[in-house]
């Protein structure tokens, strides 16, 4: 089995153990998490003055990344946004304590708008500058910037009775949102997906998506260069990306209710040699207003650079929020990164749980809100999963805050 940069639920490398026999390892990182529990249908988050048009208002609630319908003035079609996180681990690796401060994600951007109905975005990222599983990188392993997001947009003017967009660029790709969105709460964990790198959330290409009538959702379709956004294009193939993602029941349900569905399919290649790296997922979710419930799972038909290597992911979640602005959550991951392989043995599980508070900043300003959340994690593997991975079995209590504005 290969060694992969398998950390459940960072972003960024961590500091390195007191001396032991362990080691550390680097982490993967997502999309951005809505700042409160969702709403059944999340609505867009700028609106333009004028008339609402249903079928927009649903494209703009299942689009890829955040809203960009930025309300258009003379003079005043940008806006700028972030987040930042911060976290202290007071855990234990390998039975080492392990005990630290850090940043695992900071991100900047700006959406602009112009006539309407062309947009651009541009959203940088905070990473650690050392390779996985390195100590060394720029000046040691110091936090650099980099792109994550660059791209134009075209968009069906307003009075189109199907809402379409089509980007291109350095695209968010079409699987990671969704299911993050799903599960709200990236500040405690990133997706499954995302922590294996079986799916990148960015790559370099095209997307169009198309706005379903009768408020039934949103299909899109994908074409990229199937390397992520972190390497660049090193073979002839282009990786088809479509998706499905569905809310059937939105007419005949509460408004304070929401089921959605999400399926996802992409045929395609990895690295010089062309090795087969197709994916398919697929994602369920019950949400309300006062919490939601959800499963989703990742089948890949070639991994990590080999056409006939198998590889799994299955999640399920949990969040509750009976009060305003308290929450409890409960997370279950398994990576699996070779089906084939020795009976599970470089198998990796990890469950999370806690509670937390999240609100606005400033009454009014529904953009500046704050998460913060304590949570134990413990995290475990088989023999081939602990020697991949020195720091396994990791358990421990954390604090995570994330400030949005």
């Amino acid at each position: 089995m290969p060694l992969i940069p398998l950390l459940l639920f960072d972003l960024a490398p961590p500091p390195p153990l007191p001396p032991s026999t362990s080691a550390p390892a680097a982490v993967v990182a997502a999309p951005e998490s809505p700042p409160s529990s969702p709403p059944a249908v999340a609505p867009s988050e700028n609106q333009d003055m004028e008339i609402p048009n249903p079928q927009r208002q649903r494209m703009e609630a299942f689009s890829v990344g955040p809203p960009l319908d930025i309300p258009w003035k003379p003079r005043r079609n940008v806006q700028v946004f972030g987040e930042v996180f911060a976290r202290y681990a007071h855990e234990k690796w390998n039975e080492q304590p392990a005990r630290s401060f850090d940043i695992p994600r900071a991100r900047f951007g700006a959406d602009a708008v112009l006539a309407k109905i062309f947009a651009a975005r541009v959203l940088i990222e905070t990473v650690r500058s050392a390779a996985p599983g390195s100590l060394y990188g720029i000046d040691g392993d110091s936090i650099v910037l980099r792109a994550r997001e660059i791209y134009g947009e075209a968009r069906s003017p307003r009075d189109w009775p199907v809402g379409m967009r089509l980007r291109l660029g350095l695209v968010p790709t079409l699987a990671i949102t969704p299911l993050e969105q799903m599960w709200g709460r990236r500040v405690v964990a990133p997706t499954a997906q995302e922590a294996s790198t079986l799916l990148s959330p960015a790559d370099l290409g095209a997307a169009l998506l198309v706005a379903l009538p009768h408020q039934l959702g949103e299909v899109a379709f994908g074409v990229v260069n199937g390397e992520g956004f972190i390497q660049h294009e090193q073979n002839e193939g282009k990786n088809l990306q479509a998706r499905l993602w569905l809310t059937p029941l939105d007419s005949l349900l509460p408004s304070s209710l929401s089921v959605k569905l999400l399926a996802y399919a992409e045929d395609g290649s990895l690295g010089p040699t062309q090795a087969r790296a197709d994916r398919y997922v697929g994602g369920l979710s019950v949400e309300h207003t006062h919490g939601a419930i959800g499963v989703d799972g990742t089948f890949a038909d070639g991994a990590y650079g080999n056409s006939t290597q198998r590889a799994r992911t299955a999640t399920a979640w949990l969040r509750v929020g009976p009060f305003a602005g308290i929450e409890a959550v409960g997370r279950f991951d398994q990576i699996d990164p070779n089906r084939r392989a020795n009976g599970g043995d470089d198998r990796f599980t990890a469950w999370q749980g806690g509670i937390g508070y999240h609100g606005e900043l400033d009454r009014g300003h529904p953009e500046e809100t704050f998460e913060l959340f304590l949570t134990y994690r413990h995290s475990n593997g088989g023999p081939q999963a602990r020697a991949a991975d020195p720091r396994q079995p990791q358990r421990g209590p954390r604090i995570d805050l994330k400030v949005s504005f």
